[in-house]
């Protein structure tokens, strides 16, 4: 399955669904919610590499993206930059560095960062103040000009595309990319 993701970049897709359904079951005894989720193949693999720590499954994932017909073509892969920097790793870090070994391109790690003190985005519903809470967040870490690259910017999770625009606008504006196309492994079911 593949879903467009419209935006500014020159082509946009997330390789699938992150939950095909997700039912509140009770609360924890925090009084939070807790759910019993099902997820989709790739939403389960990057739950499994993001909260239960299975970097083995960074292979299964870059497996899946490479039979992906609507996989793009680049030059450079680069990540958007993580929101969580308490992790002994990142993620997405490992997913980009594994796809481009696979696809020979370089991944350029570390080039986009998020300013520490920013909120995860997760945390804000409101689509408007998503984007205030981006600006300025997102700046590269150091010059560079990307003005003969063709750039794969890649997202763990699309939900709103707020963080996919604030990047694409610091590689396009800041960087020059001669062009920008967003992948990302998963697509929520609702943008909130």
């Amino acid at each position: 399955m593949t879903i467009p993701l419209e935006g500014p970049w020159q082509w946009g897709h997330a390789y699938d669904l992150h939950t095909l359904s997700s039912t509140c079951v009770g609360e924890n005894e925090y009084g939070h919610p807790i759910f019993d989720t099902t997820y989709s193949e790739m939403g389960q693999r990057l739950h499994s590499l993001k909260y239960e720590g299975r970097r083995d499954l960074v292979g299964e994932i870059v497996d899946l993206l490479c039979t992906w017909d609507a996989l793009p073509s680049g030059s450079l892969i680069i990540p958007v930059p993580a929101s969580r920097y308490v992790r002994p790793y990142q993620p997405l870090e490992d997913v980009a560095l594994a796809l481009g070994n696979r696809l020979e391109i370089p991944a350029l790690i570390g080039l986009l960062r998020k300013r520490a003190d920013s909120k995860q985005l997760k945390e804000i519903a409101d689509p408007q103040e998503r984007q205030n809470a981006l600006q300025d967040a997102i700046s590269l870490a150091c010059p560079v000009d990307l003005s003969d690259h063709k750039v794969i910017l890649i997202d763990d999770l699309y939900r709103s595309g707020s963080t996919l625009m604030a990047c694409h606008a610091v590689l396009t504006r800041r960087a020059g990319a001669g062009s920008v196309s967003v992948m990302t492994l998963t697509k929520t079911r609702v943008k909130k």
